[in-house]
């Protein structure tokens, strides 16, 4: 009997359910309540297409989180970078000259 040992261990996933990691079945419960509960109270107010659009389009957010990795960095560590660049960064550049090249002239 032969069995496969990966050469490097950071990059194997512990899979707890099926071909599931635990981060991915929390993003699923997670986004599947999200939905129902979305769904639910929005049915009161809304029609039952639009609150479903609306609970997809809620929720969807969610269950990508646990699935979309790209190149090995998940995506709310992607969101969260782009978001403090947004923030920090200024929108206007300013242009400085260096004090030698003034005093030259």
């Amino acid at each position: 009997m032969k069995e496969y040992i990966p050469k490097n261990i950071k990059k194997t996933k512990a899979k707890v359910l099926g071909n599931f990691t635990l981060r991915q079945i929390l993003c699923i419960a997670l986004g599947t309540g999200m939905f129902f509960l979305i769904t639910f109270l929005l049915a009161r107010i809304l029609p039952m297409t639009l609150s479903l659009v609306l609970a997809i389009a809620f929720s969807l957010p969610v269950f990508m989180v646990g699935f979309v990795a790209i190149s090995g960095v998940f995506l709310e560590r992607i969101l969260f970078e782009q978001i403090v660049i947004l923030l920090t960064r200024s929108n206007i550049r300013t242009f400085y000259r260096r004090r030698d090249n003034l005093e030259k002239n």
